[in-house]
């Protein structure tokens, strides 16, 4: 059996607390805590790389990738 795996990138909220307001760089980093603290596997930190998207995009095609997730550095 095949088990599911989640690749995440961002913590909008934790314990009630709405992160949505917080810089990019600080719910990254929570959730990155987050997650080395769990027990279970089935979610992988996804790193985030700051550089030019169109040449990540074209890299990420050449390894056969079907694409990539892009967002700006800023709160919600």
């Amino acid at each position: 059996m095949i088990a599911p795996f989640l690749y995440a990138f961002d913590l909008l909220g934790l314990g009630g607390l709405d992160l949505r307001p917080h810089p990019l760089e600080e719910r990254k980093g929570r959730f990155e805590d987050l997650l080395r603290k769990a027990t279970s596997g089935g979610i992988q930190f996804n790193e985030h790389i700051v550089r030019d998207g169109e040449m990540i995009f074209r890299h990420a095609r050449k390894l056969g990738f079907e694409g990539i997730v892009s967002k700006h550095a800023s709160p919600y």
